[in-house]
């Protein structure tokens, strides 16, 4: 039994790691209890595109796209496949646990290029007016960048609509959510799992 569920797992972990080329700094908490992840690596033109991979029990995620007047979606930029101008903005639509709970950490990677000298990106949450804080950036090859970005909502929301602006061009987004349990929840977990190694003994 724990070598089929080992290879269960060790499976998940090689169909993310071969769809998200740019997942580099995936968080701890991914796949634990009420957490989410959703990404887009946007191989077509649609201004909804679809999610190209998602784990997220409690509802399908969704994006639309508005980009600057004249502009497009390209099939190749720059060393890129499947690249978007965003002179406009980015929208993505999660949701996730509904029980109230003190806090959720929203994690959002994003591969991009300023599409001119100085161009930058902003990361928030529309619904709660929750800024992104940077926390992690690494150059990549042909100028692109990998930006780490970290919101917390407080308390934790039943969904939430992550929003990028800039004058930039986006190759890939993974988004990451964590509900935070009640210290009463948390309590009970680590005395079940405090019995479970007693029984074992």
């Amino acid at each position: 039994m724990k070598h089929h569920v080992a290879v269960m797992v060790l499976c998940s972990l090689a169909v993310v790691g071969s769809a998200l080329a740019d997942d580099l700094y995936p968080p701890q908490w991914r796949g634990l209890d009420g957490s989410t992840l959703a990404a887009w690596e946007f191989s077509t033109s649609d201004v909804n595109p679809a999610v190209d991979l998602e784990n997220n029990p409690y509802g399908p995620s969704s994006m639309t796209i508005w980009t600057g007047v004249g502009q497009q979606w390209w099939p190749e930029w720059e060393g890129r496949l499947g690249v978007w101008p965003l002179s406009g903005a980015l929208e993505a639509v999660l949701f996730n646990r509904p029980e109230p709970l003190p806090f959720k950490d929203i994690q959002v990677q994003i591969t991009w290029r300023p599409q001119v000298p100085g161009g930058f990106l902003t990361v928030r949450e529309t619904m709660w007016g929750a800024t992104g804080e940077l926390i992690n950036e690494t150059p990549l090859e042909n100028e692109w960048i990998h930006s780490t970005f970290l919101i917390r909502l407080e308390p934790n929301p039943a969904m939430e609509i992550v929003r990028l602006d800039g004058s930039v061009m986006v190759d890939q987004i993974v988004i990451d959510t964590n509900c935070i349990p009640e210290p009463v929840t948390l309590s009970l977990l680590a005395l079940g799992a405090l019995a479970m190694l007693r029984r074992r003994r």
